[in-house]
């Protein structure tokens, strides 16, 4: 079966933005996927990758990383972080890496008497790169 090479291109371009999000193996800023992206397609257009994110995500292939202070998301692999974990943001360079663990005694943290259903931690500081 041929397919339109406009099919094709499109195809080939998700499967780029899958694999720059995955290989980065931390969460990425649309903008951050836009750059990463261009090096194998450099006419890749900034508004394709917004709707290519936006249908991986819409299809549960990304998971959605909020930062507080920051407006706009940043994105993950949704398959890779089946397991609990938090964010380190640096405030040199902006980048947002992942924790692994937890690790916290979230209930002993609590006030006496409370329960909770959910947590997420981001930690501020610098990497190693830039510290």
């Amino acid at each position: 079966m041929h397919y339109p090479t406009h099919m094709v291109r499109n195809t080939q371009q998700r499967e780029t933005l899958k694999k720059v999000i995955e290989t980065a193996h931390r969460p990425l800023s649309i903008p951050e996927i836009h750059e990463l992206a261009t090096q194998k397609w450099p006419r890749l257009g900034i508004a394709t990758v917004y709707r290519e994110v936006k249908r991986l995500s819409d299809e549960s292939l990304l998971k959605r990383v909020d930062i507080p202070g920051e407006n706009a998301p940043r994105y993950e692999i949704a398959h890779g972080h089946h397991h609990h974990h938090h964010h380190f943001k640096c405030d040199v360079c902006n980048k947002v890496f992942d924790i692994e663990t937890c690790g916290l005694p979230i209930e002993k943290l609590l006030p006496a008497g409370f329960t909770h259903q959910a947590h997420d931690i981001t930690i501020f500081g610098s990497c190693k790169d830039c510290h």
